[in-house]
């Protein structure tokens, strides 16, 4: 079976899995792939941010949060949901990797 390659949510969902295997240059053309397919959807939006966390891009993680929370417009539950999981992960108290 061949991935539809309008799928952003399939090609964010690869990005995620590559990252967590450690393949951050995958991670990156697969997040990169969801967003150009999708740029007003927060969660993928938000997987690019954590794509870009893992891969050291820090401006470009930031500019992605900034961006998901943005596109959840008023939703303040949903900002406040989706700050916490995200800083949990930049500050490394969770990391979704796999070990070395």
């Amino acid at each position: 079976t061949s991935l539809d390659p309008t799928n952003a949510h399939a090609h964010s969902s690869i990005a995620i899995i590559q990252t967590m295997r450690r393949r951050d240059a995958e991670a990156v053309r697969a997040g990169e792939r969801a967003w150009s397919i999708a740029e007003t959807d927060s969660t993928i939006a938000a997987n690019l941010a954590v794509v870009y966390h893992y891969d050291r891009r820090t401006a470009q993680r930031d500019e992605m949060f900034a961006t998901a929370l943005n596109l959840l417009g008023d939703d303040e539950a949903s900002k406040e949901r989706l700050t916490a999981r995200l800083q949990a992960i930049f500050d490394g108290t969770i990391d979704i990797r796999e070990q070395e």
